[in-house]
């Protein structure tokens, strides 16, 4: 197979969680994206970062974007207040 025409397979996984002591599970799904590893060093700096996701569904195939999601947690020091 040719270096530019790769493909992957998406993995769907089923998970369960149990909860009351193991009387009742509550079940999910996950879908997982591989990435092939000659792309690993073109994500490196994207890893234990939190990432915005955008999906695009085309004519001929579904776009995932991801973007490093910009800090707007509020300031930790609050400036001085002002005397009255």
């Amino acid at each position: 197979m040719a270096r530019s025409n790769q493909a992957i397979k998406l993995y769907r996984r089923l998970g369960k969680k149990r909860y009351l002591r193991g009387k009742h599970a509550y079940e999910h799904e996950r879908v997982y994206v591989p990435i092939p590893k000659r792309f690993h060093d073109k994500i490196k700096h994207l890893l234990n970062h939190k990432l915005d996701i955008a999906l695009t569904d085309g004519s001929d195939g579904v776009l995932i974007a991801l973007h490093p999601r910009k800090n707007n947690s509020a300031r930790r020091k609050h400036p001085d207040k002002k005397p009255a």
